[in-house]
């Protein structure tokens, strides 16, 4: 955003916006960046008025109570006085084993504040004894800054000749990009967690080539240069066990590609990817391959690769992915796992979160070939010796049910997200909410659908997990529904068509011309085919139908 860019966006906002204040936590003058902060803020309709602290005097605010409405940017001298270029060198070079103590204590300070931190990475004076000791200086700092909860920015934005002249510290041209990374880290974005996490593995999830160096070649250990990749790859894991998938796509052989995971030396193992794809194909292809395996979206994926042509490729073949590149430096490892982690942020991790690479590898078995698209499935799925099972959740056992209705977007009946207080209160006044689970012969897929129907009838949610699709889950549980669950005659379903739920959509197009009433009698006929391919059985009893 240019500068008469922001001043007329602060213009024409809306006299009667709503209005908030902010402290703009800086040791150095910051005024500059007032009209671009405003400005990012009037285009989300809010008026802002900026605040500032005396200059130099963020060391003492972080002895303060801490405010709701302040954001801090930082500089490595708010950390450590002695490396500010406006005091001059020490007369002694720093020595970093005496500065510990006064790092982890502001670490601490800063961390029970628990306030927005962007730390500027602005270049250090020479302080330290000699290069090396003073790289280590930086990138301590770094990680201080890391620890405490701050989003790291690069130094180019530091102007070292304002701030000695003026106490100006950010240059002019930079101000608006310092400007909308204050804005994002007061307010982040509400964007949903991604669901897949494709990375690349030379370079990436070990030090070295597969195809040049061998096994005995790449580095991977807590060691030297294989450092950061052992952090990547226990990043990975845990990224794994709360939920997410990972799949590897390599320009390699694919027993080359597999070889390195199936040693059992690396922290990752070949069970803890969903997929590892080896060829010669683009990149681009490869993710598309998966992913409609999968029957998961483009925009459910993060793909980390070290080579930018190779980003380039899959970011304009693929714009719906998040494209990450695997940082060249460890001084930019710390900003790179933050940013990567953002993407998948979840608050709570269920059984089903923790199962569910094994539960999509299940689903990669039973997949029916790529060049039966289209094709008619029928003798497919009938070899599958699929078994639906359907639960009652109305009084107990719920939170797996509630989960897929508040994370399911492409078969989700309208979108809605539901909190546990208008669950009960639908089921209080007679609703009831049905769940399924599937098993076929490689296996069970766990509880992959969720119902909520209230007295009358209406179907006010449903969902389905997207890893079982084209199987006609979806109509042979509308077969149990109508024959065995509900007597009501005209089925309502509760829909809304959404960006993301396209799936839904067309099932439900499929049943009817009103695709929001269907008589009960002429859905159950509809859904007869399906119910054939599935063993069906209900939870509480124990023999099947």
């Amino acid at each position: 955003m240019k500068y008469l860019q922001a001043q007329r966006a602060v213009a024409a906002l809306a006299d009667d916006a709503p209005a908030s204040t902010v402290l703009l936590a800086t040791s150095f003058q910051s005024e500059n960046l007032d009209l671009y902060l405003q400005a990012r803020h009037a285009l989300a309709g809010q008026r802002l008025t900026v605040q500032h602290l005396p200059f130099n005097t963020l060391a003492q605010q972080s002895y303060t109570a801490a405010s709701h409405d302040e954001v801090w940017l930082m500089l490595p001298w708010d950390w450590l006085p002695e490396t500010d270029w406006r005091t001059g060198l020490p007369a002694q070079p720093l020595e970093l084993a005496d500065l510990e103590a006064r790092l982890a204590a502001q670490e601490q300070r800063l961390q029970q504040r628990s306030m927005p931190i962007l730390y500027l990475d602005a270049p250090l004076p020479p302080v330290m004894a000699s290069p090396a000791l003073q790289a280590q200086l930086a990138n301590r700092l770094r990680e201080a800054a890391y620890r405490a909860g701050a989003r790291l920015l690069d130094g180019e934005a530091f102007d070292l000749a304002s701030f000695l002249n003026t106490g100006v510290a950010i240059a002019g041209r930079s101000a608006d990009a310092i400007s909308e990374a204050l804005y994002e880290q007061r307010y982040p974005s509400p964007k949903s967690p991604r669901k897949v996490l494709v990375t690349d593995l030379d370079q990436v999830m070990w030090q070295g080539i597969i195809g040049e160096d061998g096994l005995d070649g790449i580095q991977y250990r807590p060691e030297g240069a294989g450092y950061p990749h052992f952090l990547y790859q226990q990043a990975l894991q845990r990224l794994k066990h709360s939920g997410a998938l990972i799949a590897a796509v390599s320009r390699n052989d694919a027993d080359l590609a597999r070889a390195p995971f199936e040693t059992g030396n690396m922290t990752l193992i070949d069970a803890d990817l969903v997929a590892i794809l080896g060829s010669y194909q683009p990149k681009s292809a490869q993710i598309r391959h998966l992913l409609e395996q999968l029957d998961l979206g483009l925009d459910a994926v993060v793909f980390v690769d070290d080579n930018p042509v190779e980003l380039s490729e899959v970011s304009t073949a693929l714009p719906e992915v998040q494209c990450l590149q695997f940082p060249d430096s460890v001084a930019a490892f710390p900003d790179f796992l933050e940013r990567l982690l953002t993407h998948f942020k979840q608050d709570t991790t269920s059984q089903e979160d923790r199962q569910r690479t094994e539960l999509y590898r299940t689903r990669l078995k039973g997949m029916a070939p790529v060049n039966a698209e289209g094709a008619d499935l029928t003798a497919f799925l009938s070899s599958l010796d699929m078994q639906l099972t359907w639960h009652d959740r109305s009084q107990t056992q719920r939170d797996r049910a509630l989960q897929l209705i508040n994370k399911t977007n492409q078969f989700n009946l309208n979108g809605k997200r539901w909190t546990d207080d208008e669950l009960d209160a639908v089921l209080r006044q007679g609703g009831r909410l049905y769940s399924a689970s599937l098993a076929d012969a490689h296996g069970a897929h766990g509880e992959i659908m969720a119902c909520l129907i209230d007295v009358e009838g209406c179907i006010r949610a449903w969902v389905m997990s997207c890893r079982v699709l084209q199987r006609q889950v979806e109509a042979a549980f509308l077969h149990v529904l109508t024959e065995q669950l509900i007597a009501i005659d005209t089925l309502v379903f509760d829909r809304v068509n959404t960006e993301r739920n396209r799936p839904l959509q067309d099932f439900l197009d499929t049943l009817a011309t009103d695709q929001n009433r269907i008589e009960r009698d002429r859905l159950a006929q509809q859904t007869q085919a399906a119910r054939t391919l599935f063993t069906l059985h209900n939870a509480t009893e124990t023999s099947p139908s």
